[in-house]
This record gives C-alpha cells, sequence and structure tokens, in this order.
C-alpha cells in the first residue's frame, strides 16, 4: 500500500496542523501495517522529525506536478519527463510523478484551507483531487472544515472534485456540514463528522486536574481580521483577568515563522518571547494543560484546551473565525465560547463565568472529546471499504456477460499517424471500464502501418477495417458505427486521447439519464495549446446560439446515429464542420444530451489543425448546412446569424491570407445575412476593428456578455 498525503501546511510552522497530520500517519499505520507514506512539504528534515519514516515529496514540484497535468495526459507527461535529462526540476517532478502513479490513495489530512481566505491553495488543492480522480485515484479528506465560501471558481470546483472523494471527513458540523450537503452527490456513510483530528494528541497529555494559570494566543494576519484598536484594550483586559484571578498569563502559540507568528503577537500583549520556545505539537500542549481557562484568537489553542477538558473562548475577527469558533462550540456546548472583537467588553463576564465553573464542566468536555476521537477512529476503520471501487462492468449498459456485447463501442478513424493512434488506443487500454471494443477504421493510410500498430497491443478488443481509398472522416467514423456491436458508440479522433475514467463516467451517467442518447464530458486542449474546452449545449436552441458540443468525445446511442441519418459524406464537408451537421441532424431527430462537469477528453491542438484553419469554401459549407437543416434553424430564428458566421469566417480567413479586398467582400455579406436578426449595430470601422483582432463570429451577433465580459472563466 502506497498512500500520498497532501496535509494541510507544509511549513510545518503551525503545530495544530503537524498534529492533525501526526494523527493521521498514526492511524493509518495502524491501518495499513508497512504502506509506504509520503507526504508533501517544504520542510523535509521538520517532517521527519516529527513522523519519522514517511518520505518527503517535495511542495515544489507537486505544485509544478498539478500545473503540468492540466495540460498534458500523464502518460505523455511521464514520456517527456523521461527524456527531460538530469535538470533538478524535472528530476524532482519526475520523482513526483512516479511517487503519484505508484499511489493507491490520495489522502487529504486535516485542514481549514477549503475556504475563501486561502482560495489559491485551496484551488490547487481541489485541481489535485480532480487530478487524482481522473486517472480512477480513490481521494480521502478527513478532519475538514469547509467554509465559508463564496468565490464562485471554488465553488464550481469544489462541486466537481469534493462529491467524487471516497470519503470526507468534517471536523464540524455547523457551517461544513452544510455546504457539504449542498453538494451534488449521494453521500451516505462517505460523509461523517469526526471531530478534528488533534483531539486524540491532546487528549493523551492532559493532566489529572485542571491547571491555574490563564493560556493566552492572539493570530494577527490577514484571514484573522483583528482590529487595531482591540489589542490594546485586550492587553488591558488580559492584565485584570491575570490579577482577578491571581494566575500567571501563559502565551499558548499555534503559529511559528516561516507561518504566521504567533509568538510576536502574543509578546505584544504579555510582553517576553511570546512562547517561541514552544516549537512542538507536545510542547504548547504541555502549556496548555497548565491552564484553567485559554482565550485565544487561534482555533487549535482551543481544541488543545477542550481535548483537556479546558474552557476557550474564541476571539472572532473574520467570518472565517466566526465559522471556527462556532463550530466548535456547537459541538463542545458552552464550555466553549465565541467572543467577536467588537464584544471585547464582554471577556471579563464571560471569563469569570468560566473560570468559576471549569471544574464543573470538564466531565462533559472529556466526554465529547472522548466521542469524538472514537467517531473519528471508527471513520478510518470504514476506510478500507469505502475505497474499494464498485463491482465493473455494468450490466445496465450492456456488460459482455449479460448480453454478449460489449457496454461501449470506440470508433477510430485514422489516417497515416500512427503513433498518434497507439497513443490513443493506449488511452482506451488504461479505462477502469473493461468492457469495451475498438474498432479502428483505416482511411486509406499512405504513411504507416494501422493494422500493425493496433495489432501491436495483443488485444482481441481491438478490430481494424480499412477503406480501398480515402474517403473523409465522416465516412471512416460511418464504417465504425456500423461495425459497432454495443449500444452506446463513442468517436475517438486517432490523436485524441481519454483519461482512464472516462467510459465508466459517462456510463454512470447514462444511468443517472435513462432518457439520454447522448452524453459529453468537458474536453482538454493540449499540444500547440491547452485549456478547457467548456462543452455546454443541452439542446439544439444552445447549440445555435454558438454554445459548444463535442463531435469526438461524445458517447452516443448508436440508435441516435441511425435516427440522424450518419455522418454527412458530401464532399464539400471533406473541408471540415461535419459534427455542426451531425448535431443539426441528432437534434432534429431529437437528441436528448447529459452533461459530465469533469474535462476528460483530451482534445490535441496541432500547430496548424483542421479546425484553426479556414477553408476557403467556408461560407458555402454554412449555406451547404443552412439548406439540409433550414427547417430547424429557422425554428430557432438563427438563420442570419447561422449565415452570417460563415461569410464572417469566410472575411476571417482571406484577411489571415492578405487579401483585405475580398475580406471586405464578405464582411458585407455577413452583414447583409444578419439584417433581419437582433443584433447590436456596428458601423464599418467597429467591425473592421472587430476582424483584426481575429473575433472568430459575426461580432453583433454575440450576446452582450459574451463580449463585454472581462475577466478569465473559473476554473472548470
Amino acid at each position: 500500500m502506497r498512500i500520498l498525503i497532501e496535509p494541510s501546511g507544509y511549513k510545518l510552522g503551525n503545530l495544530g496542523d503537524a498534529a492533525m497530520l501526526v494523527a493521521s500517519v498514526e492511524r493509518l499505520r495502524a491501518l495499513w501495517p508497512g504502506a509506504e507514506l509520503g507526504v508533501v512539504t517544504r520542510a523535509p528534515d521538520a517532517l521527519v522529525r516529527l513522523c519519522p519514516g514517511v518520505r518527503p515529496l517535495d511542495a515544489g514540484a507537486r505544485s509544478q506536478f498539478i500545473r503540468s497535468a492540466q495540460m498534458l495526459p500523464l502518460p505523455l507527461l511521464a514520456r517527456n519527463l523521461a527524456e527531460a535529462g538530469e535538470a533538478e526540476q524535472a528530476v524532482r517532478l519526475r520523482e513526483f510523478l512516479q511517487f503519484f502513479r505508484e499511489s493507491d490513495l490520495l489522502f487529504v489530512s486535516g485542514a481549514g484551507g477549503f475556504t475563501d481566505p486561502f482560495r489559491d491553495h485551496a484551488l490547487t488543492t481541489l485541481l489535485f483531487l480532480e487530478t487524482a480522480q481522473r486517472v480512477g485515484k480513490p481521494t480521502v479528506l478527513v478532519g475538514q472544515g469547509l467554509g465559508p465560501w463564496d468565490d464562485p471558481g471554488l465553488r464550481a470546483m469544489a462541486e466537481v472534485a469534493l462529491p467524487r472523494a471516497r470519503a470526507l471527513f468534517l471536523r464540524e458540523r455547523k457551517l461544513s456540514e452544510p455546504l457539504a450537503r449542498a453538494l451534488p452527490a449521494n453521500w451516505g456513510e462517505r460523509l461523517r463528522v469526526t471531530g478534528d483530528d488533534a483531539l486524540e494528541m491532546a487528549s493523551s497529555r492532559r493532566p489529572a486536574t485542571l491547571g491555574a494559570a490563564l493560556g493566552v494566543n492572539l493570530r494577527q494576519a490577514d484571514y484573522s481580521a483583528v482590529p487595531p484598536e482591540a489589542v490594546e484594550r485586550l492587553r488591558t483586559l488580559l492584565a485584570g483577568l491575570g490579577d482577578r484571578f491571581g494566575a500567571d498569563l501563559l502565551p499558548v502559540p499555534i503559529s511559528h515563522p516561516p507561518n504566521s507568528s504567533d509568538p510576536a503577537a502574543i509578546a505584544g500583549l504579555l510582553g517576553g518571547d511570546g512562547g517561541a520556545n514552544l516549537s512542538s505539537p507536545q510542547a504548547v500542549i504541555d502549556q496548555v494543560g497548565c491552564c484553567r481557562l485559554v482565550v485565544t484568537g487561534s482555533y487549535h489553542a482551543a481544541v488543545f484546551a477542550l481535548a483537556q477538558g479546558i474552557p476557550a473562548i474564541g476571539l472572532i475577527g473574520s467570518p472565517y473565525y466566526a465559522g471556527k469558533f462556532e463550530g466548535l462550540a456547537d459541538l463542545f456546548g458552552p464550555a466553549c465560547a465565541p467572543l467577536p472583537f467588537a464584544e471585547l467588553e464582554r471577556l471579563p463576564a464571560l471569563a469569570d463565568d468560566l473560570w468559576s465553573r471549569a471544574d464543573a464542566l470538564r466531565p462533559a468536555l472529556l466526554d465529547e472529546t472522548s466521542r469524538q476521537i472514537e467517531a473519528g477512529r471508527a471513520a478510518y476503520q470504514a476506510l478500507p471499504e469505502l475505497i474499494t471501487p464498485p463491482p465493473r462492468p455494468r450490466s445496465s449498459a450492456g456488460a459482455l456477460g449479460v448480453s454478449g456485447r460489449p457496454a461501449v463501442s470506440v470508433v477510430i478513424p485514422a489516417y497515416n499517424q500512427t503513433e498518434l493512434l497507439a497513443d490513443a488506443l493506449a488511452s482506451v487500454r488504461a479505462q477502469t471500464l473493461e468492457d469495451w471494443e475498438a474498432i479502428v477504421v483505416d482511411d486509406c493510410s499512405t504513411e504507416g502501418d494501422v493494422a500493425a500498430a493496433a495489432a501491436a497491443f495483443g488485444d482481441q478488443r481491438i478490430r481494424v477495417g480499412r477503406h480501398d481509398r480515402n474517403r473523409g472522416l465522416a465516412a471512416a467514423r460511418n464504417s465504425g458505427f456500423r461495425e459497432a456491436r454495443a449500444d452506446w458508440v463513442l468517436p475517438l479522433d486517432a490523436d485524441d486521447l481519454l483519461d482512464p475514467i472516462f467510459l465508466e463516467t459517462l456510463l454512470e451517467r447514462a444511468d443517472e439519464n435513462p432518457s439520454a442518447d447522448a452524453l459529453f464530458a468537458r474536453l482538454r486542449y493540449f499540444g500547440a495549446k491547452s485549456g478547457v474546452w467548456r462543452t455546454e449545449a443541452q439542446d439544439a436552441a444552445a447549440f445555435l446560439r454558438r454554445k459548444r458540443m463535442p463531435g469526438a468525445g461524445t458517447l452516443l446511442r448508436k440508435s441516435l446515429w441511425e435516427a440522424s441519418g450518419g455522418y454527412c459524406e458530401d464532399p464539400i464537408l471533406r473541408g471540415g464542420q461535419e459534427d455542426t451537421d451531425f448535431w443539426l441532424s441528432a437534434f432534429a431527430a431529437g437528441a436528448r444530451t447529459a452533461r459530465e462537469p469533469l474535462a476528460l477528453y483530451w482534445y490535441r491542438r496541432h500547430e496548424q489543425s483542421m479546425t484553426g484553419a479556414i477553408p476557403e469554401s467556408y461560407h458555402r459549407i454554412r449555406e451547404f448546412l443552412y439548406e439540409r437543416h433550414q427547417a430547424l434553424i429557422d425554428a430557432h430564428n438563427a438563420g442570419g446569424q447561422f449565415l452570417a458566421d460563415g461569410y464572417w469566417r469566410a472575411a476571417l480567413g482571406r484577411l489571415r491570407a492578405g487579401r483585405k479586398a475580398a475580406a471586405m467582400v464578405f464582411v458585407s455579406r455577413a452583414k447583409w445575412a444578419a439584417r433581419d436578426a437582433e443584433v447590436r449595430k456596428l458601423t464599418g470601422a467597429e467591425l473592421w476593428r472587430e476582424l483584426e483582432s481575429g473575433a472568430w463570429y459575426y461580432p453583433p451577433c454575440q450576446p452582450k456578455a459574451q463580449v463585454t465580459s472581462p475577466g478569465a472563466s473559473p476554473p472548470l
């Protein structure tokens, strides 16, 4: 067993993060004795002192890996790195990639990082989870605090990655559980509230009786939002409490440099060094154990106190800390008292009450601590069953053992490019769903040996047919569809790739959407260009409004292909737009679609790809398509826009070729075609500026929001 652990802190300067990591490592070792554990870190020496025997994994390589995995499929990334030599950066990334690929589990240990104040780190962690999920690795999150989150990009990524986790264990229920329940997931036993993993270490070191000191912590960071004017008032109030109780004021720092510096903040209240020498979780826990009450601006100082039966007052200056301390109060009751800085004058009365009742409150605190520790242990014990994948193949999708036919037929038109074809076939063979057949249609290649490239895999699920003359992409797909034995057929271009969970995931969507006859995931560009193609069309109206619909990469019922008349093989479409024609035919035949939000199809962009070039005949292609599908297009009042786009692209192609006069003619034709459409009025000069900027569609027909909205879309 090999486990890759993503901790809440890489620098290990936060002792609460460190205590959670220690608990995770100890529990995982008890669950899987002999497992190899790798932990992402920026402080390898400190990590090995804290958790002897774990393998440090470079945090910089982790960040580079996540970026790279968004731009290139992992097999190609590994191939590139194998050829990259011994440069330090390449070596570190290669080592990280190897550990990741050989891991059996991606484990995210306790954290409160899925929140707006830590948006960037939260997004990279969610992308890390999503990367593991795309290649079929189980992912688990324990001891997590969620929110608050209002950032749309963070919410969108959380909706993609968190529901696919095999387990999500939360440390509190007040804020985190409602946010988790609102995600699109059927959680069952996968979602549990288990408390903070750091409770176990603190509880194990609790003294037999309460101490006599007053513990003090202050967290001064942008995410804690401590009002500057409150610091002086807090200093005065704490001094008064020390005199009233006859108690020493003890620093209980949680975060040390290179993280935020609690010792410096505490020194500003108490003088001295603020507890800078308390540099291990055990040391600060023992310091907390000397107290009868803790007043803290840090979450884990309160956790360490409550776990030892010591009341705590949590100082709140931001929504982030309100969620943390109110979550603790919800679990531990009145012995945990959240106090906003705006109500700081309540501190003396609140402290008097908790100080006087500390002995009476302690039994309930210790009982609740024991309950949460047991809940955490039980959750860990459930992990082996939770991370076990569901049985495959799926009989509802036409499993071979039930119907005698494969669940999916993958149709791959091929013309030359045998090396790329081999990569495509390798991505099919790597699918987590094994019940497939691949039909390679050699469209009379003139270079390489398509049959030999397929035969090299020695896989009887791969079949090859060959045209006696080159007939084009549409004809090759039709030949493959005719040979397909499955009810579901996937067109896969020979230079594209699938993520390992593609087929399994889309068949799951088919089960969830039984009326759908076309299912697609988002597409990810790689090669000459990288990015995510936001496929989003759901019906004819959306498609004609320029919402995107993939051609290759859509799982189709064979019956839809039959009802649509297949792909049009007219020679004019050899220049492109065969997918546009197919979808117009499919929607006319009543196609119903469903969408998977993960980007699971890798679409290769070449420097001179067919989709990037604009054929001379583009306007004629659009005229041809309009004539074939006029009834459907006119029914959605899209005829003017549809033709205008064709003339506009013809103008764009001619401008790129240096033929300005010809481009101006086609701009005029686009304007004439769109004369009856509801368009924004642009002058000739404005239209020309749009053309020179490379606008792909006829600009006045674009929705205003699409043209004017600034900034990038949120990830995925």
